[in-house]
């Protein structure tokens, strides 16, 4: 087998435009985001010493947690791209979506109120200032709030959207969001 062969270059004009919508509004978003990382950066740079230290610890505790949700994304999109392209039928993909959904808010909680209770013992393991020890546990608390929403909007986003094949917005699919009432 050879590894450049002329079929390895050989593209659709199709599958070139097609790719092509799909891709341009996440790599918009994904461009934004990658945009606001180093103008945060900036902004704690300017802030003290004991600002970026608590901001880097609290972070890098709710990024462990993180990883879970990126994990219940990408299963759900597999889960819901699965569904759709067995033919199972629009019924069967929002029964997934309304059962995800509720999963999301569950296990978002339990992260969410593990970081609340975690942040104590981790924040003793870091040898911080008085002043960066409160802001770091002041940052914890918000994010263990921040936690339960984040662990239900990228999973929804990225498993249940984005997995059934709308990169712009979900109504085009008529996959409504689950409300609890």
């Amino acid at each position: 087998m050879k590894l450049f062969c002329k079929d390895f270059l050989h593209f659709t004009k199709e599958a070139f435009s097609r790719f092509f919508k799909i891709l341009w509004p996440s790599f918009l978003s994904n461009t934004l985001w990658a945009l606001a990382t180093p103008i945060q950066t900036g902004i704690l740079g300017r802030l003290s010493a004991d600002a970026i230290a608590a901001n880097s610890v609290s972070t890098t505790m709710f990024q462990y947690l993180k990883v879970i949700t990126i994990g219940e994304a990408s299963a759900s999109a597999v889960l819901i791209g699965t569904t759709i392209g067995e033919n199972r039928g629009t019924t069967k993909v929002k029964e997934y979506s309304k059962t995800l959904q509720v999963i999301y808010l569950i296990i978002g909680s339990v992260l969410g109120i593990s970081l609340f209770f975690l942040r104590i013992p981790l924040l003793s393991l870091y040898d911080l200032t008085q002043n960066a020890y409160q802001m770091a546990d002041q940052i914890l608390i918000i994010l263990s709030i921040v936690m339960v929403g984040m662990s239900y909007q990228m999973p929804t986003g990225i498993g249940i959207i984005k997995g059934g094949g709308d990169v712009k917005y979900m109504n085009n699919l008529k996959i409504t969001a689950y409300t609890l009432s």
